[in-house]
């Protein structure tokens, strides 16, 4: 009978466990459906929302074509992409289009007004599409008749089809919500089912298996009280046995353990009376100091083993710890018996019985070696501290010697009252600098990046600016290409680049600014460039020049030209030097590099405001991008306005 009552229950709460589950999973099935749909919903009623945008958009850029004689081309496109859209969108919602991710229409209504639309929709696309035929196609000029004809028919229609298009969103709207109101009703159907079962399993399943279980409960409460009665008569006897046994143990670990320090320790340790007089050492104290137990028997070890070179503080440290019985670590030097002095770490631990101090136990390592190490690295340290403030008391007596060769942005103030310089070595000094030459109606100003940075690339940098002074200062050559033509030529002398392959040289951008004072007019800017862009900003767009791609001093053709370019300043631009390393500098949330493109984006934000803020904008933003990372490279960004 039990057996048959176990497998009936058995049986029957597999079945209700596997109604709940199909339940649940019918359940779930239709929520991922519910969802599933209300995306595909919320995606269609956002495109048909959308459809309305773009009508009047198509509207308003039609009416700035008809209106603006300039034909811009920009506009045109503008219109075409605006009328594929809505092209598309609204076919796709009729449709379906898989790429827009929408499905067929299959909704009556939603069939209906898409009838009704058709015909504005028709006579607006039709209408577009003959105005871009005339603005793309018509070489002899534009028809403003048919212009305004083509115009008319789409505001004709445009208010019908936003009317029409408003319909069908809220049609969409009605029919979102009509699934949703049905998947509540299913839901609420399968809890009631869910809930019926549950109350069905607990009445016919739950409730026989509890009087089942509490019948063997009691069972096993009369065989535990007869057997507590003989347990309680064998505990009594086994509590005095396990009492002696522990104290056994006891005795025998304090013997195992004191043995086992006694024989394998090689540390030199002493045990001592509560008074500090000693009672025991190990092999280590005598191996380590020389004298043994009858040496120092009923003596104070410290007494002993100190002599005038150890610490007074020291000794006095161990003393006051040693009476408030805390444990001591130090560090002393200490004597054997034959008089030589070591250094040693001794650890003393206080040994406390029933509350009272007993005894204490010492263990001491020799560290003298340790500590010659420590004193010969301090004296190292001390060497490599002075070595190094020498090293950076010439470096920064290199620096000045460096900036005072650099111009002083005053006279270039004079020269060119909107501008700004960031300057940022990575090391001290830099291998980037900037150089300026002006005569009566020409200014010329150089931003430069040599190889290396640091004290290797000041040098360069000194070089370049003496041989700038003498290309442009001494021999009056003003033109970018040839000055580059030329100080290529010097540094690959310089540096015996013919025979000595050692890859030293520079990137440089030069500008060569014609009738640069305030009031002339005619002005023009000439660029040449070694590795190393000219960018400008004019009328709100933003421009590069590329520079040629080769490195001033490394490249092997002696007769290279460099590519130089003209900029007829008709209105006010802005124009930016730099070395690369703004740009290349590593920072960020991912620690990466900044890249030019992002550097360029900056140059555009900024380019309205007045050169000063544009200046300590872009030098807030390389220190933000950095972070507390360090400098990748030298850091060099010039810019500077001229009016028209």
């Amino acid at each position: 009978m039990k057996q048959d009552f176990s497998k009936r229950l058995q049986k029957t709460y597999i079945i209700a466990l596997a109604i709940i589950a199909l339940l649940t999973i019918g359940s779930q099935y239709l929520v991922r459906r519910a969802i599933d749909s209300q995306a595909s919903d919320s995606r269609v009623i956002n495109i048909a929302g959308r459809q309305r945008m773009l009508s009047q958009k198509l509207a308003k850029t039609a009416l700035i074509l008809a209106t603006d004689t300039t034909q811009n081309a920009t506009r045109i496109q503008e219109f075409q992409e605006t009328l594929g859209l809505w092209s598309r969108a609204h076919k796709g919602l009729q449709f379906g289009d898989k790429q827009m991710q929408l499905p067929s229409l299959n909704n009556d209504s939603v069939k209906t007004a898409f009838a009704k639309i058709e015909a504005d929709y028709q006579q607006i696309a039709d209408a577009s599409i003959r105005l871009i035929d005339i603005y793309t196609q018509n070489n002899e000029g534009v028809n403003q008749a048919f212009v305004q004809g083509y115009l008319q028919t789409i505001l004709a229609h445009e208010g019908s089809f936003l009317k029409q298009m408003n319909e069908i969103v809220n049609l969409y709207e009605r029919e979102a919500q009509r699934k949703i109101e049905n998947l509540k009703k299913i839901e609420l159907f399968l809890l009631i089912i869910t809930l019926i079962t549950l109350f069905l399993e607990a009445y016919f399943i739950f409730r026989p298996a509890i009087k089942n279980i509490k019948l063997y409960i009691e069972k096993i409460q009369n065989y535990n009280e007869e057997l507590a009665t003989s347990e309680e008569e064998i505990r009594q006897n086994l509590e005095e046995i396990h009492a002696m046994h522990d104290s056994l143990l006891i005795s025998q670990n304090k013997l195992k353990q004191l043995s086992l320090i006694a024989q394998n320790t090689s540390d030199c340790m002493i045990i001592t009376d509560s008074e500090g007089f000693a009672l025991w050492v190990n092999d280590g104290f005598y191996k380590l100091t020389g004298y043994t137990i009858e040496d120092i028997r009923d003596r104070k070890p410290g007494r002993i083993l100190q002599g005038k070179a150890t610490d007074p503080e020291t000794v006095k440290r161990i003393r006051e710890k040693l009476s408030n019985r805390e444990v001591v670590m130090e560090d002393i030097i200490n004597y054997d018996k034959s008089g030589r002095k070591y250094w040693t770490r001794i650890l003393i631990n206080p040994v406390f019985e029933n509350g009272e101090l007993t005894n204490f136990i010492a263990v001491q390592n020799d560290i003298t070696e340790r500590k010659n190490s420590q004193d010969a690295i301090e004296q190292q340290k001390k060497q490599i501290e002075a070595l190094y403030k020498d090293v950076t008391t010439s470096i920064n007596f290199a620096q000045k010697i460096q900036t005072a060769i650099l111009p002083q942005k005053r006279e270039i103030d004079e020269y060119l009252p909107q501008n700004f310089i960031i300057y940022k070595p990575k090391n001290i000094v830099s291998g980037d600098f900037y150089w300026f030459y002006a005569t009566g109606h020409q200014f010329i100003i150089v931003a430069a990046d040599c190889t290396g940075h640091g004290v290797p690339g000041a040098f360069m940098s000194l070089i370049g600016n003496d041989l700038l002074n003498q290309i442009v200062v001494g021999r009056q050559i003003l033109q970018p290409s040839l000055i580059l033509k030329e100080l290529n030529e010097e540094i690959r002398v310089a540096f015996r680049q013919d025979k000595i392959l050692n890859h030293v040289g520079m990137d440089l951008a030069i500008c060569m600014i014609e009738n640069y004072g305030q009031g002339k007019t005619n002005k023009k800017l000439w660029y040449a460039g070694a590795k190393s862009p000219l960018i400008y900003v004019r009328n709100n767009q933003i421009h590069k020049i590329d520079p040629s791609g080769v490195v001033l001093g490394v490249t092997n053709q002696k007769e290279f030209i460099f590519e130089q370019h003209q900029i007829t300043i008709d209105s006010p631009t802005s124009f930016y030097l730099f070395s690369d390393g703004y740009h290349d500098q590593f920072g960020g949330s991912n620690n990466e590099k900044m890249k030019k493109k992002h550097f360029q984006e900056l140059l555009f934000q900024v380019n309205q405001l007045p050169m000063e803020e544009q200046g300590k904008l872009l030098a807030e933003w390389f220190e933000d991008w950095k972070g507390n990372k360090k400098q990748t490279d030298d850091v060099m960004v010039i810019g500077f306005k001229i009016e028209s």
